[in-house]
């Protein structure tokens, strides 16, 4: 599996602690328990299995800062509405 697969993350913000992040595995990976995962050996790591839901991505690399975590979302809101994929009124304070 590529190491390119999307990664979730809360601090967006720049928060110190907790820092949660999910990397997102297909679903032949096996999902919860699935085989072909290796099982955590650390129990602050764990699986879980999503409903199915769709996303906006916005691929870019770099070493990420909250600032250019800020710019990148800023510029994936923008296309969003420009194609009306999200409401015009949504802000950064409110997503």
């Amino acid at each position: 599996m590529a190491m390119t697969v999307p990664v979730l993350s809360n601090n967006i913000s720049g928060m110190k602690e907790p820092v949660n992040m999910e990397f997102v595995l297909p679903e032949d990976m096996g999902g919860e328990g699935g085989k072909k995962v290796p099982r955590p050996n650390n129990e602050s790591i764990y699986m879980k299995t999503e409903k199915s839901q769709t996303v906006a991505v916005k691929k870019f690399s770099w070493k990420y800062t909250p600032e250019k975590g800020r710019v990148q979302l800023s510029l994936l809101m923008e296309e969003l509405k420009r194609d009306g994929l999200m409401s015009a009124d949504k802000t950064l304070d409110t997503v």
